[in-house]
Order: structure tokens, then C-alpha cells, then sequence
């Protein structure tokens, strides 16, 4: 956290995405690497990670997010699929 909170994103993204390989179902790590991969305005790898936690765990939000980034991107249509 303080790598973010210090602003070094990229940083924060390559200890998490180790931390995510170690727990790669922990819904916390996977939220918290959407976020930081937003931030960068990775796009293509912001999507990914939604996807795949929306499989994992449709009970959380991230069916949310990822209709909502997709609605960002212009993609509604995919976005209707969504939700």
C-alpha cells in the first residue's frame, strides 16, 4: 500500500501481480490489481483481470466493474452482456 499511496503504481502493480501468481483466486489482490491497472490506463489488462475475477467470484462486484469499464471503453453492447 505505501507504494500506491507514494504513487509509484508501477511499483505497487509488479508486487501484487507476485503476489497475485503466489493466490491467484484472492478476490482482494485481484480488485486491488484492477484498480492499478486502470490507473495506467490499461485498458486491455484492466478488462482481463475483471473477466477472470467475475468468473472466479460472480457473487462480488467485479461483474460490475467490468460492465462499467466496458461502458467507459464503448463497448455497451458488451457491457449489456455483463450484467
Amino acid at each position: 500500500m505505501r507504494k500506491t499511496v507514494s504513487g509509484d503504481n508501477a511499483a505497487a502493480f509488479k508486487l501484487l501481480d507476485g503476489a497475485l501468481r503466489e493466490h491467484p483466486e484472492d478476490p482482494l489482490l485481484g480488485w486491488m490489481m484492477s484498480g492499478l491497472a486502470a490507473d495506467r490506463m490499461a485498458l486491455d489488462e484492466t478488462l482481463a483481470i475483471l473477466r477472470r475475477f467475475h468468473e472466479l467470484r460472480p457473487d462480488l462486484q467485479f461483474g460490475g466493474d467490468l460492465a462499467h469499464t466496458l461502458r467507459l471503453a464503448g463497448r455497451r453492447n458488451e457491457a449489456a452482456k455483463i450484467v
